[in-house]
C-alpha cells in the first residue's frame, strides 16, 4: 500500500505544479495517468505547493516517509535507485540548505545598475530551475514502482 501512496502524492504534486502552471509537460517528467477527483478525496492536509519553499517541504516529507531507509513507508526500490535518489536530494538541499551564488556590486558605485525588478526576476528563474530539478529526483522510483505494480 506504500507504493501506492507514494505515487499518489508524487502524482498530486506534479499536477498541481503543472496547473498552476509552474511546471511544463515537458518538464515534469514521469507521469501516471490517475483520476484527479480521485486524488483529491485523498489528498494530505497542509500539502499545496505554491513555490520553491512548499515544494522543498513535500519533498523531504516524501524522502521521510518513503525514501530513507527504515522509513515508516517505505517504498519497494532498488537500492541504486535509493542511493540515487538520496545522492540527487542531498545534492539540491547542499547539506542541508541551498546555497545561491549572488554577484557582490558596489553599492555607491555608477556601475551598480542593477534594479529589484532584474534581481527578483533571477531569483524567481533560479527557483523554477531548482523545482524543475526537485520534481523529477523520484522518476526512477515512480517507474518502478509502477512497473512493480503491474507483474502483481
Amino acid at each position: 500500500i506504500e507504493n501506492l501512496f507514494f505515487v499518489f502524492e508524487m502524482m498530486q504534486t506534479k499536477n498541481e505544479l503543472l496547473i498552476k502552471n509552474l511546471i511544463t509537460e515537458q518538464e515534469i517528467g514521469f507521469m501516471v495517468s490517475i483520476d484527479l477527483g480521485r486524488m483529491d478525496k485523498i489528498r494530505r492536509m497542509n500539502s499545496n505547493v505554491n513555490d520553491i519553499t512548499d515544494l522543498r517541504k513535500t519533498v523531504k516529507y516524501i524522502m521521510e516517509q518513503y525514501i530513507y531507509a527504515g522509513s515508516e513507508y517505505s517504498v519497494n526500490i532498488s537500492s541504486f535507485t535509493r542511493l540515487g535518489i538520496l545522492n540527487a536530494y542531498n545534492e539540491l538541499e547542499g547539506g542541508g540548505k541551498l546555497v545561491v551564488e549572488m554577484e557582490m556590486i558596489d553599492v555607491e558605485s555608477e556601475e551598480s545598475t542593477t534594479n529589484i525588478d532584474d534581481d527578483i526576476d533571477f531569483m524567481d528563474e533560479q527557483n523554477l530551475e531548482l523545482m524543475k530539478r526537485y520534481i523529477i529526483i523520484f522518476d526512477k522510483a515512480m517507474e518502478e514502482i509502477i512497473n512493480l505494480l503491474k507483474t502483481d
